[in-house]
């Protein structure tokens, strides 16, 4: 039986209803440089609704009979009125030229199947033509038009016939498409929703994202829509024709016109001025529709060609900007209907014309002729010109002088006198409008930024209600002002010192984590500031690096005309003679080393396991070497294990076929050791040894030293075990190259420096000349490249010159901002005169302090910490303050910057700094162009930024898909003996499920149509992505080498000598190192590039080679198959691993899965084995016994002295008699403990106290149980939303190797010192990027430890393990960083610092700059503007006075920056009395007036979407939640409806005077994606059309009829005309439903605040169970913010410095953590008194807002007093005041909503 079509739809209905999609910014977040796909008809759908395109209908009346309607035309019920089809193409173009300034790569898929599907709901069929008229036509024209994207690669316009359809298929196999933009539909359950949400459920299935695009908003340079994930689930069995289901059709007049085309136009028979396409076309369309009319009709459509071929000609003729015209009436008359039957066939034979390649469009490539088809039709202007002509009225001489030859073309009966007129009257315009006036201001720091703007001044105007607002602020602050009292330092409680005292522990213990010291003692190195002339040889430039010092040598410089020997002093004898003794205890220490590794070696020799014997070598010589003992034996150990190799070599080989190549990974660890011998001065045996042992494997020549040590080796060299060597290897190259890559020499040009204590490379050296030099640096290296010495060389640097001095290290994460206090605390320590108030370093997050920031010298805090510091009046407000004294600043992983959240917090910090900067990251996908931004920022301070960019891994990383065969077979975790073989697939014993991926198999082919080729769909071509992803994926030697043999199979020598491709004897030296391999592959990379350029080198071929083994896939679900993967890692030697899953939940999950598998196996096991029933038995018996054996050998507390006396037992004796007692075995044993064969802990690296200390604090923290369960058994998990301690302890537990698998999110990755060997992607997420990839894979391979990192991929497909690989790294592109709180704070800090040079310094490095942003234009214009503006809009909104003073509520909106733009809103609402009115009543009516204000606070801050869909209102009728937010109360509606109108009318201004100023009025007329201009610059006709020209919208935009006048900011940004920058986020407004936006607003915070329960608001209100927690927190801080705020303004406190600003703002970052802050706080602050009442005095009211008091009042709104009774009687005043409202009431209210709030947001973490 069929599947019904109805239930079928509604299963898919509520399967997209219960998705919970993502909103990511596509560009900066996911895809960055990466191939996305457009959905061709979504895309128009979208554009022409969103842009309100005027396809729009009128009704006919209904009185009106279908029945009267010409027989030639279809009845319909709808008629069309206009038709703006070059609007249409500008909102398409204008939304994927937003894309292509944004960097995207992007293809447009167009479905003939669906084609139905670009017209929006509703749409009559008798309207659907011009959607597909529009479609043919975008189709033709982007397929012609589309430009290059700024990477050089072209966008590809295709169109299949379904996405079924086996070409799309190919399409998809032979792309890596990131995702696909979508339209979801509306939410009509018969309409297209139906077939559009089942393409979107296709896509999903096969594996593809999908971005919705008719959601999709634009901010600054990132692009945000909801993403679905392909990691969702999907329907089975969907059975579902979603094909449309009436389908357009052109009508049968139209298909009889179609039919009687000609095949040709003479082009002749047009003028040249008119030999364009559109005319062309135009002339055969209406050839054809008049040979198709019958006789009777002919006069009346002649009339309407003549009509319609003078509307071409006014297109023609016209300027884009004379263009607009008014809508036509709606059709009354038959003549009327038929004028729109008319324009439908018209439009429909073009349709046709274009779907079936008519021959009259091959003219379109002709390049003498105008390819002008985008703007074939002007509906409006055919309707006006028809009546024009009808009622005899008179047109421009040039349009009826082309329009008359076009009507000729067709035919000369249709011509006819058509009456002229000259220049007619002007049309309507805006232009004259006057210039844009903005209130007074003027300010020293930015009148010269500004004063070139000609602007009028604004009359001021006083707002009544504000006045009284004010006028209670002032009496406040009036009341308290006076000089600051001193603020004498706390002295802390008892329980605060003890809390202090248990950081400064915890954070001893990390330090010694970090730098794997023993227990918890660390060693720091005491700095001692230098004396002038030391700091002046520091700062003097180094020579350079291969120049020897100046001066003799051999001591020829010292004083003249002395000869003969000096004679030796008593001094100098006695210097002998220690010097003597010295040396005989070194002789004798190193003869104790030569006899104990002699007994050790013949202990060794004992194990009979030669692996055994092996692994303890390896670890007696890293023992040596880390004493610096291992000179003394003279390489006799590395010459040793080479001993061993050769003795397993033997063996093995006796195993295999002699022709076999196994083991040679033997050889290559020997030819290691051998080299590694090659270091150090080997003994004379040592060096006879290995001299014999290369010669007869006939090895390449290794060059010894030898020393003197005396001793013969220790064991006898077995040469008889390399006997088969020489037959099997018998090219040392490919030994190397193919086993021997992790051993080779990774040094750089590497030469001692006496300024560290490594030998740095030469790009090393390069970063501390730069420092030396006191430049700014940018450094991009990849982990573990050695960046990390960088940042301590500059803080040691700053330690040394000074005790004043400051270094400021600023990190993405509270995480990383704790991991590098530690080590700082590790490193360095120094002595101050003034130990109490001073510090070496500091932390300052919001969380919490340790230290004093402004007292430290090294300040280690977060980018938003910073940014308040640095704005702080009382940190620059003098020549010594903090500011002032910061000598560098360091930015670690900078490439937060394109991050959504805080970007532009880095951004504009980077533009303000004060100092020189180092910029540290390891993923940069433009550094040229961030290094350019950067350098032009430090110049203008006087700074040169250098930059160093080394592009090589320490160690490199492996790659491999986890593809499990079968069900795992659990043996146990026991610890097995493994030779230390890199790589997870070498060695004897290789794990068949993990399958190695050569990294040319992540290349795939890309394809475009190929019109020459006849039958030929598609075609190889453009193959830049390819070319560009090589330069990111790197290959390591056994990579190249295995890519050398294969390109060598496949092509000829000649070939190959034409790719360049030379063999490895012509590339290598004999010994080669790893800057060898780097250059042999760039060669490589360059000649693949070559080959697929040239088309000799077939891509798919070569990738197939590696590819032979590949099975059939079927994905398995990561948490599944993680347990068996770390299973197999831990046989493989592999661990320790992270295991990166982008899901808090999904982490926490995983971990559980694998603790359940352990205890599940364990439990099991002891219920069947006999030996552990065996133990238990043993065990109850010793705790039968235990109890007799204490009395027998009870120690007594008390004895008798000689006397006889009864005398206390001492603590010494009782020690004595304890030991005395043996222990037993059982002491220590739990039963309830995992055995070591169930866990992955490794108990040998931590003691089990220090693992039950551990265990012990985090038993306060209130964990769940299984977390800590999990620790025991070596799992930990590692998120943001953890407990910090735990987290902390997670840290130090892997990083001992006690934990050997932890599971995180990608935040572990930033920075985060947990190197591994193996990293593991579990699962696919939308998180898992170029940028996470690299950051993440970037933790395997520990330097000093792992020669080779592995990265495995659990449980995601093929293809898309493939695009990981091959993602490209995102270019960095930041966001707008001028904002109006921005602006406010600068006032602030010039008004704090009395406008001090460090404070004009600031304004100028962040206003001044002539690029916006990273990434984006250069117009400093625009700054200006933006700056001007935004000042203008302080003015009015009385934040700022006339002479830049901050005034009133300044400070609120100062400390709530980070809520912006909401934080206006709420102003707006404080300032017009909405909440003074509100809180009148809070005492007697406290639970209403409590709820709407939650009301209201849910409609202005951390605002959510909700879209209300059916399945959406459905699925919450019964719930608690309201989910959707009720509307705003009236009153708060009105005055934020008033604030955004008057915003709106400033930013207008913006615009207004922007185009007069910069852009010189110049036309708007090129189309913003293809550049394509349209219409003449200088008009040829009169004006006769009846509309109004626009001045600030886009005269595309306009045709549809629009006006100057816009409803919303988001309008007014939209549809700019070209060339004006104006960025939505920098207008200080919010939309406010249902007026500025359609889009409902979730009530999770109203919800919340009713019934308390986070489960609600997972379920009904849909928020994502690990997001709902944070939401809920940032809202709580906003409310701590705001009381914190308000009391200080009621208590006169000042809010000018950094404390006040972060102390409320985060309390946290998870729930147990937050309580225990919040406990601390609260016991801290118990004594505290409660703020006296403050008595209200009265103050002067001045005539206007800023009458100034003079210089030397300060304080905020210092400038502006306010009298009680000057001119409001009292009558008039609001009932609030009359009834004893005021600002204290508002704070009682929001003190009580902030508790009540809490309270309820406690119980939920309790």
């Amino acid at each position: 039986m069929a599947p019904n079509r109805e239930e079928e739809s509604a299963r898919l209905l509520a399967w997209y209803a219960a998705l919970r999609p993502l909103t990511v910014d596509l560009v900066g977040d996911f895809a960055g440089r990466e191939l996305f796909a457009i959905h061709g008809e979504s895309l128009i759908r979208h554009c022409l609704e969103d842009a309100k395109v005027d396809f729009d209908c009128e009704s006919i009346p209904t009185s009106y009979s279908p029945s009267l309607l010409p027989v030639k035309y279809t009845p319909a019920d709808l008629f069309p009125a206009g038709f703006q089809l070059l609007h249409a193409v500008y909102a398409v173009e204008r939304f994927l030229s937003n894309l292509s300034q944004r960097g995207c790569h992007f293809d447009i898929i167009f479905f003939s199947d669906l084609r139905d599907l670009c017209a929006p709901e509703g749409c009559s069929p008798s309207n659907a033509y011009k959607y597909q008229l529009a479609r043919s036509i975008l189709i033709r024209h982007l397929s012609k038009q589309v430009p290059e994207t700024l990477d050089g690669l072209r966008p590809e316009v295709l169109e299949f016939e379904s996405p079924e359809d086996s070409d799309f298929d190919e399409y998809l196999r032979t792309h890596a498409v990131h995702f696909f933009f979508c339209h979801e539909g509306d939410d009509a359950p018969d309409g297209a929703a139906v077939t559009l949400r089942h393409l979107i459920h296709q896509l999903i299935s096969w594996g593809k994202n999908v971005a919705i695009i008719n959601s999709v908003e634009w901010r600054s340079s990132k692009v945000f829509a909801p993403l679905i994930g392909r990691t969702g689930e999907v329907l089975e069995s969907l059975e579902l024709d979603a094909t449309p289901a009436n389908p357009f059709k052109v009508s049968e007049a139209a298909q009889v016109s179609f039919d009687d085309l000609d095949d040709s136009i003479e082009a002749s028979s047009l003028p040249d001025a008119e030999a364009s396409v559109r005319a062309k076309l135009s002339v055969a369309i209406c050839q054809a529709i008049r040979e198709s009319t019958e006789d009777d009709d002919r006069a009346e459509v002649d009339e309407r060609i003549r009509a319609f071929l003078l509307h071409t000609a006014m297109l023609q003729t016209c300027t884009i900007t004379e263009r607009q015209c008014s809508a036509p009436d709606a059709p009354q008359t038959d003549k009327e209907k038929e004028d729109h039957g008319f324009l439908r066939e018209f439009s429909e034979v073009a349709h046709l014309m274009m779907d079936n390649e008519h021959a009259l469009l091959s003219d379109d490539d002709d390049e003498e002729l105008s390819g002008d088809l985008y703007d074939l039709i002007d509906g409006r202007i055919f309707f006006f010109l028809l009546d024009r002509l009808r009622k005899g009225e008179a047109f421009p001489e040039k349009v009826v002088e082309v329009g008359r030859a076009l009507i000729k073309a067709v035919s000369a009966e249709a011509d006819s006198d058509i009456a002229t007129l000259g220049p007619s009257q002007e049309l309507k315009s805006s232009d004259s409008a006057p210039r844009p006036s903005v209130l007074t201001f003027s300010h020293p720091a930015v009148d010269g930024l500004v004063q070139d703007l000609e602007l009028e001044q604004a009359p001021e105007k006083r707002d009544p209600t504000a006045d009284v607002v004010f006028e209670d602020l002032t009496l406040w602050l009036n009341a308290t002002k006076g000089a600051p009292a001193e603020k004498k330092p706390e002295k802390l409680s008892p329980w605060a010192m003890k809390r202090n005292q248990r950081m400064e522990r915890d954070m001893v213990a990390y330090s010694a984590s970090l730098t794997n010291s023993r227990g918890k003692t660390i060693d720091p190195e005491t700095i001692v500031v230098a004396d002038k002339k030391t700091q002046a040889k520091q700062n003097k430039p180094k020579p350079a690096h291969n120049q020897a010092p100046s001066g003799n040598k051999g001591g020829a410089g010292g004083k003249k005309g002395k000869k003969g020997p000096q004679q030796k002093g008593g001094r100098q004898s006695a210097l002998d003679a220690v010097k003597a003794v010295q040396e005989r205890k070194a002789q004798a220490r190193s003869n104790t080393i030569i006899n104990h590794w002699a007994e050790m070696c013949a202990e060794f020799e004992k194990d009979p396991s030669l692996v055994g014997r092996y692994l303890k070598a390896d670890k007696f010589a890293y023992e040596k070497t880390v004493k610096g003992d291992a000179n003394v034996l003279g390489s006799e150990i590395e010459l040793y294990m080479c001993n061993i190799l050769g003795k397993i070599w033997h063996e093995l080989r006796s195993r295999v076929p002699k022709d076999g190549h196994k083991g040679l990974y033997l050889m290559a660890m020997v030819f290691n050791w051998l080299q590694q011998c090659a270091k150090r001065p080997a003994t004379p045996a040592v060096v006879t040894t290995i001299e014999k042992l290369v010669n007869y494997l006939q090895m390449p020549h290794i060059p010894l030293v030898a020393g003197d040590q005396p001793q013969n080796l220790a064991f006898s060299f077995d040469f008889k075990a390399f006997r088969p060597v020489k037959e099997i290897v018998t090219d040392y190259r490919a030994l190397q190259l193919e086993y021997g890559g992790p051993y080779m020499d990774r040094r750089f040009d590497s030469q001692p420096d006496e300024r560290v204590r490594f030998e740095p490379d030469a790009w090393q050296r390069r970063v501390l000349d730069s420092i030396d030099q006191n430049n700014s640096l940018l450094v991009i290296a990849p982990t573990s490249a050695g960046k990390t010495f960088i940042s301590f060389y500059a803080m040691k640097r700053v330690l040394e010159q000074s005790d004043e001095g400051v270094l400021v290290y600023v990190a993405p994460t509270k995480a990383l901002v704790n991991q590098i206090a530690a080590e700082i605390n590790a490193n360095f320590s120094k002595k101050y005169e003034n130990q109490g108030a001073r510090s070496v370093w500091a932390i300052h997050t919001r969380d919490y302090r340790i230290h004093n920031p402004t007292g430290c010298q090294i300040l280690v805090t977060v980018p938003d910490v910073l940014q308040i510091m640095l704005l702080s009046p009382p940190n620059a407000s003098s020549p010594t303050s903090w500011s002032h004294r910061i000598k560098r600043i360091i930015f670690d992983e900078v490439h937060s910057i394109g991050q959504s959240e805080d970007g532009v917090i880095w951004e504009q910090l980077l533009l303000q700094a004060p100092c020189p900067i180092i910029a540290l990251s390891a993923t940069v996908g433009n550094p040229e162009e961030f290094h350019d931004w950067l350098a032009k920022s430090q110049s203008k301070k006087g700074y040169k930024m250098d930059m160093v960019v080394h592009g090589v891994r320490y160690s490199e990383l492996r790659k491999f898909i986890y593809e499990p065969q079968k069900e795992l077979e659990f043996g146990s975790l026991k610890k097995l003996q493994r030779l230390p073989v890199p790589g997870l697939d070498e060695g004897n014993t290789q794990c068949e499920n993990l399958k190695f991926l050569h990294p040319v198999v992540a290349l795939t082919d890309r394809y475009v149509p190929d019109p020459s080729v006849t039958g030929a769909r598609l075609i190889k071509t453009d193959l830049n992505r390819n070319c560009d992803a090589l330069g990111d994926v790197s290959f390591e030697s056994r990579d190249c080498f295995t890519l050398w043999n294969e390109i060598n199979e496949i092509l000829s020598d000649d070939e190959m000598k034409k790719l360049g491709i030379r063999k490895p004897s012509k590339s290598l030296p004999e010994i080669i190192a790893k800057s060898d391999v780097i250059k042999w592959e760039a060669e490589l990379k360059e000649a693949l590039r070559k080959g697929m350029k040239s088309g000799v080198l077939d891509l798919q071929k070569l990738r197939r080679r590696f590819e032979s083994s590949r099975p059939k896939e079927v994905v398995q679900d990561h948490e599944e198959t993680l347990f068996s993967l770390a299973c197999d890692l831990h046989s493989q030697n592999a661990l320790p691993a992270l295991v990166f899953h982008f899901d808090r939940i999904g982490c926490e999950t995983a971990a559980q899965g694998v603790l359940q598998e352990l205890s599940t196996r364990e439990n099991e096991w002891k219920k069947t084995d006999a030996g552990w029933k065996n133990t238990i038995r043993e065990y109850e018996q010793w705790q039968k016994e235990k109890p007799k054996k204490e009395l027998e050998v009870k120690i007594p507390k008390r004895t008798k002295d000689d006397k006889g006396d009864s005398v206390k037992v001492s603590a010494l004796e009782v020690t004595k008699a304890a030991a005395s007692v043996e222990a037993s075995q059982w002491e220590s044993f739990d039963p309830d403990d995992p055995l070591e064969q169930f866990s992955f802990a490794d108990h040998s690296r931590l003691l089990p106290s220090e693992f039950e200390e551990m265990t012990r604090k985090l038993s306060w923290e209130k964990l769940n149980p299984w977390l800590v369960e999990a620790l025991h058994r070596g799992i930990g998990v590692h998120h943001t939303g953890m407990n910090r301690r735990y987290r902390q302890a997670v840290e130090m537990l892997f990083r001992k190797g006690f934990l050997r698998l932890v599971i995180a999110t990608g935040t572990l990755a930033m920075g985060i010192n947990m190197p591994c060997k193996t990293v593991v992607f579990s699962g696919d997420s939308v998180h898992l990027t170029a940028q996470n990839y690299r950051q993440c894979s970037g933790r395997a391979g520990r330097r000093g430890f792992d020669l080779l990192g592995n990265i495995v991929f659990n449980g995601i497909p093929r293809e898309r393990v493939y695009e990981i690989m091959s993602s490209r790294l995102p270019d960095l592109r930041g966001q707008f960083p001028i904002s109006t709180s921005l602006i406010l704070r600068l006032f602030g800090l010039l008004h704090g610092t009395n406008n001090s040079k460090y404070a004009v310094q600031s304004v100028d490095s962040l206003l001044s700059q002539t690029r916006l942003y990273l990434g984006g234009p250069e117009d400093q214009d625009a700054i200006k503007h933006q700056l001007r503006f935004s000042i203008d809009y302080l003015r009015r909104q009385h934040l700022l006075s006339a002479k830049g003073v901050p005034l009133h509520f300044a400070s609120l909106v100062g400390r709530l920056y980070f809520t912006e733009n909401s934080v206006f809103a709420f102003h707006a609402l404080l300032k017009g009395g909405y909440f003074h009115k509100l809180c009148t009543d809070i005492e007697n009516n406290t639970e209403t007036v409590l709820q709407e204000m939650m009301l209201v606070l849910g409609h202005i801050f951390h605002r959510l979407p909700a879209k209300k869909t059916r399945e959406f209102v459905e699925a919450t009728q019964r719930s608690l939640s309201t989910v959707f937010l009720p509307r705003l109360p009236k009153q708060a509606e009105e005055l934020l409806l008033e604030h955004n109108e008057e915003t709106l009318s400033i930013f207008k201004g913006y615009v207004n005077s922007y185009i007069g100023h910069s852009l010189k009025d110049e036309p708007d007329r090129t189309l913003p994606f293809s550049k394509t201009t349209v219409g003449p610059e200088v008009s040829d006709a009169g004006r006769v059309l009846n509309g109004t020209s626009t001045r600030i919208r886009s005269p595309f935009s306009a045709l549809s009829g629009f006006t100057d006048e816009f409803k919303s900011a988001h309008e007014l940004c939209s549809a700019l005309r070209g060339g004006v920058f104006l960025e939505e986020s920098a207008i200080p407004c919010i939309p406010i439903w249902p007026h500025d936006t359609d889009v409902e607003l979730n009530a999770y915070l109203y919800d919340f605040f009713k019934h308390g329960s986070m489960d609600i608001l997972v379920r009904d209100n849909r928020i994502k169970e690990s997001e709902v927690w944070f939401y809920l927190k940032d809202f709580s801080l906003t409310l701590a913010s705001i009381v914190a705020s308000l009391e200080s303004l009621v208590r006169g406190t000042s809010t000018e410095g950094d404390e006040d600003q972060i102390d409320l703002q985060e309390a946290g970052e998870n729930p147990a953590e937050t309580a225990q802050l919040q406990r601390d706080i609260a016991l801290e602050k118990s004594k505290a008194s409660s703020a006296k009442p403050v008595k209200k005095v009265k103050a002067k009211l001045n005539d206007s807002w800023d009458q100034d008091l003079g210089d030397d009042e300060d304080g905020e709104g210092g400038e502006e007093d306010w009298d009680a009774g000057s001119g409001i009687k009292d009558s008039e005043r609001p009932a609030w005041q009359r009834q004893g409202g005021g600002l204290i009431k508002v704070l009682d209210a929001f003190v009580r909503l902030r508790d009540d709030f809490d309270t309820k947001f406690k119980k939920v973490w309790a």
